[in-house]
Order: C-alpha cells, then structure tokens, then sequence
C-alpha cells in the first residue's frame, strides 16, 4: 500500500513557522513547526489554497478582523471530535465561549440530554486545525484560560490578539470592532 499523496505549505508568523498539510481531499493539518520530520517528499499546496490561507494568516496576525474563507477540509478523527470541530470552526475571530457552552450546543445538536465540558475539552486537545479550528477561543466558565495544545502562553498570546485582556489567567472581553457574540 503505498502512502497518500501529501500537499505542504510554511508561513512565517510571530509564534514562529506554521506548517500546514492538505490531502488531496483538504486541509488536514497545522503545526508551529517547518518542517515535520514524519513526512517526505511533500507536493506544494495547490495555489489557490496557499493564497487564501497567506492572505488569511498574513491579517490574522497584523491584528486585523479577517474572514476565513470556506476552506475544503480534511479531517481525521472519531464522529464526536468532528462534531466539536465543526461547532467550534464557527465561532468568529474575537468572540469566546466557554467548554461547557459548547458542551451544552453539541448536546442539544446531538439530542443528548447532557454533555461533558471535559469531553468537549479532550476533543479540542486533538484538534488538528488550530487557528482555522479557533479552540483558543474557548475558555472555562468563570472566564478563566485553560488548556491549549501548544501552551497557554501561545493562547494569551492569540486572545490578546484578538482584542482581549488576560489578568491573572483570565480573560477580560474587550469591546471592539471585531468583537462577535458567538452565543
């Protein structure tokens, strides 16, 4: 069996270079590496798609209130974590929820009677998309920052970003024009 055509493309950023993967199918991937020394001979991403998300990742991090284009995707992951995935891809640069929020909408969306924040927090931590899969966003219910794959430096760093103010681990929402009520 031999392995599946893989696409690359780097972009240089603040918090270093991000390295994202496509599939032919889509976007499958995005790292704070390079290079990942897992894979080889990776293809350029198709132009189109390197553009849209230069473009996205260049106002991103000026500071600017950017739309993400609608982006074909790859992902790889059980039904439940592409179901939080999906929710959490809708919520809008600058706004904020908070784990059991999501857990409360995923239930609903699921017909479940209740939902586990943790459940909803474990699924965000396998999130291969970060950035266009926003889970900085989502903070625990006291306003208080948690859990970040890539640390909880690079998420205060993101939110700040995005107009808010950290204080003692938690975020204070700044009103400004970017600002959206996700719920």
């Amino acid at each position: 069996m031999s392995n599946p055509v893989l696409f690359q493309a780097v972009y240089p950023s603040p918090l270093g270079p991000i390295q994202v993967l496509a599939s032919p199918r889509g976007l499958s991937s995005l790292d704070f590496h390079e290079k990942n020394p897992g894979f080889q001979d990776l293809k350029d991403l198709d132009p189109g798609l390197e553009k849209a998300l230069s473009q996205y990742f260049s106002a991103y991090f000026k500071g600017l209130c950017p739309d993400l284009p609608p982006l074909p995707l790859d992902l790889q992951g059980t039904p439940f974590q592409k179901a939080v995935w999906d929710l959490t891809k809708n919520i809008p640069y600058g706004a904020l929820t908070t784990y059991g929020d999501l857990a409360k909408i995923l239930g609903e969306k699921l017909r479940k009677p209740s939902m586990s924040a943790q459940a909803v927090g474990t699924a965000l931590g396998k999130n291969p998309l970060p950035l266009l899969i926003p889970c900085h966003r989502i903070i625990g219910k006291n306003h208080d920052l948690r859990g970040y794959a890539y640390g909880l430096s690079m998420k205060k760093y993101l939110l700040t970003l995005e107009g808010h103010e950290i204080f003692e681990n938690r975020v204070l929402p700044r009103k400004n024009s970017c600002l959206k009520t996700f719920l």
